[in-house]
């Protein structure tokens, strides 16, 4: 089966400060993409989609600020170290070790919130409720991983299949020798306790299936 291939950049390399947002990838079952371009070097590359980033947007790769640049650098995309992101902001991507790229919170709809900033560690909320402390050096992508998905209305069956999706029949409607609860003539009920396909109990009572 053909599946395409996507490189997505987690390394987000501190010495390429600008980009553009181009366009997006969207993804069935993961993280929507967004494509980034170099204007000076003509290159492209791709980051996760973060929330409320717009074509035309500028995304920065920051090394360290300070307080001769403006705030409005460090905005959704935009990628700095843990230590240089404000208190109680969302961000994604994190990384566990210093250059190794993000590996923290990747999935749709995800992010951490930076709950303290030490002189060698922060301490960052992930979705599963733990705190972690990673190193204030370590970068991490300021915002929330996009959850938006393309509007999509199916015209046929086949939609569903392209998706991924696969049909589910009842097992009161399968031949005896495909389902335990198959076979008989007419419509009948199921005439034992619910089980699975293969005869384990379905402690749902209302699953004939």
């Amino acid at each position: 089966m053909r599946r395409k291939v996507y490189f997505i950049d987690f390394f987000r390399n501190p010495s390429e400060k600008t980009f553009i947002v181009c366009g997006f990838i969207w993804r069935i079952n993961k993280s929507n993409l967004a494509i980034l371009k170099d204007p000076f070097r003509e290159s492209y590359t791709s980051i996760i989609a973060c929330e409320d980033l717009r074509l035309g947007s500028s995304v920065f790769n920051i090394e360290n600020t300070n307080q001769n640049k403006p705030s409005s650098t460090l905005n959704v995309g935009s990628n700095s170290r843990l230590g240089d992101i404000p208190v109680g902001s969302f961000v994604n991507c994190i990384e566990a070790s210093v250059n190794k790229g993000g590996v923290f919170i990747r999935s749709r709809g995800c992010f951490g919130i930076i709950i303290d900033i030490k002189e060698q560690s922060t301490l960052v909320r992930i979705p599963s409720g733990q705190i972690i402390a990673v190193s204030s050096n370590c970068r991490a992508t300021f915002g929330k991983v996009t959850i938006q998905s393309r509007i999509f209305k199916s015209r046929k069956a086949g939609h569903s299949r392209w998706l991924g999706y696969r049909p589910t029949v009842r097992g009161v409607a399968i031949n005896a020798v495909d389902h335990p609860h198959g076979g008989g003539e007419g419509k009948g009920r199921v005439g034992r306790n619910p089980v699975s396909p293969w005869g384990f109990k379905v402690f749902n009572l209302n699953i004939y299936g």
